[in-house]
C-alpha cells in the first residue's frame, strides 16, 4: 500500500459515519419538537406516543419506548456501511 495514495477503504470509511450522524441530528431535532408538542420533557419519536398514558414501570411501555424510528434508521443507514465497505475490502 502506497502512503502517498490511501486505499478506497480509507477514505470511504466516514461517509456511512457521517450521513449516518446526519440522522442523528434530524432526530434530535425531531425529538425537540415532539417535546415541544406533548409538553413532557421524555417525549420522543417512538412507538410511546400512541399511548395515552405511559407507564415507566411497564414493562411493554419500555418496549414501546426503545423503538425510536430514528435509532432505527440510524442503525441500519450503520449496517448498510458496514456492508458496502466489507464489499470494498473483500
Amino acid at each position: 500500500m502506497n502512503a502517498d495514495h490511501p486505499s478506497e477503504l480509507t477514505t470511504a470509511a466516514p461517509e456511512p459515519v457521517g450521513l449516518a450522524g446526519m440522522i442523528n441530528v434530524l432526530g434530535g431535532l425531531m425529538t425537540m419538537f415532539v417535546v415541544l408538542l406533548k409538553g413532557n420533557v421524555a417525549a420522543a419519536p417512538n412507538a410511546a406516543l400512541l399511548l395515552d398514558s405511559f407507564d415507566p414501570a411497564n414493562v411493554s411501555h419500555q418496549l414501546l419506548d426503545a423503538l425510536n424510528i430514528f435509532t432505527i434508521w440510524f442503525m441500519l443507514v450503520l449496517a448498510i456501511g458496514a456492508v458496502a465497505l466489507a464489499k470494498l475490502q473483500s
